[in-house]
């Protein structure tokens, strides 16, 4: 796809990006675990802000397959794919809502004000940015209601080393409100999340911890009201599992889960929210001889 690195100020509009794949790890050695597949994304942004992205049409952006395993070995964690995939370091970007990805809008709000996000279906089963189905950071005002939204799945941890822990799976949210001022979350159906998978353990490690999983993610905003929402089917993800040809490998612990997750937002109120289904991810599979 497209790769912005250390880059400001930049257009990108009225591109057609398809048909990209992570790529495949390297294969597990002896004993050893291989790697996770590779991350795929139709537009990738690292230490970059101001530019602006619209226009953009995103289809079949699949994660790589993990390496295959050898003697003795296991095989790592197949990996998802992004439509637009914004590290820490990138969010006060302009995503407007012209891009799309698997038909479905993307909805990434950064600054803004006022805005209403509103009576939008975003069911693909496709993940739109790395951050959840709706999107809104460091904003003012905002009103996201009635709209429904599923199938979010985060990114998977990389396999771990010899005598090394595996890293965690990353969270997965169906909408996402942080650092926003009097905003409104109302009327909204959210399903169908789940967090990364841990990593694979390596010889004698310990695989990663699962993902969290998280139907409402809202930190941040003071004097939030949250209304009148249903949430459901949301499940932490799977702990890494242990390498099968070590006695001293331990898997990981399953990602925790919740319906809303409330963080530092002073005067919220929530009211009227339905959730059922909300699962943390399970341990991984003991796999030892």
């Amino acid at each position: 796809g497209v790769y912005l690195l250390g880059s400001d100020d930049v257009t990108l509009t009225d591109n057609t990006l398809s048909d990209l794949q992570g790529g495949s790890s390297v294969p597990g050695s002896n004993y050893t675990t291989s790697g996770a597949g590779g991350l795929a994304a139709g537009v990738f942004l690292s230490g970059s802000t101001g530019n602006q992205v619209s226009g953009t049409t995103l289809s079949a952006i699949t994660g790589g397959v993990a390496g295959s395993a050898s003697y003795a070995g296991e095989r790592g964690n197949d990996q998802q794919g992004f439509g637009i995939y914004l590290e820490s370091d990138a969010l006060d970007n302009e995503i407007d809502a012209t891009n799309t990805f698997g038909g479905d809008e993307i909805v990434y709000l950064y600054g803004a004000s006022g805005a209403v996000v509103e009576g939008k279906t975003l069911t693909a089963a496709v993940n739109p940015t790395n951050w959840g189905k709706i999107v809104v950071f460091a904003s003012e005002g905002v009103v996201v209601r009635n709209n429904v939204v599923s199938s979010f799945t985060g990114e998977a941890g990389q396999s771990g080393g010899n005598n090394v822990s595996a890293p965690a799976g990353q969270s997965a949210a169906g909408l996402r409100v942080d650092g926003c001022t009097g905003c409104v979350v109302s009327g909204n159906e959210v399903s169908d999340i789940i967090g990364g998978l841990g990593g694979r353990a390596g010889r004698s490690g310990k695989g990663g911890v699962g993902g969290a999983a998280w139907g409402l993610r809202l930190e941040a905003a003071p004097g939030l009201e949250v209304s009148d929402s249903t949430v459901r089917r949301v499940t932490g993800g799977e702990g890494g599992k242990s390498a099968e040809s070590s006695t001293t490998a331990e898997t990981g612990d399953g990602g925790a889960a919740s319906a809303i997750s409330l963080v530092s937002s002073d005067l919220a109120s929530v009211l009227g929210v339905d959730a059922w289904n909300v699962t943390s991810g399970a341990g991984g599979v003991e796999r030892t001889s």
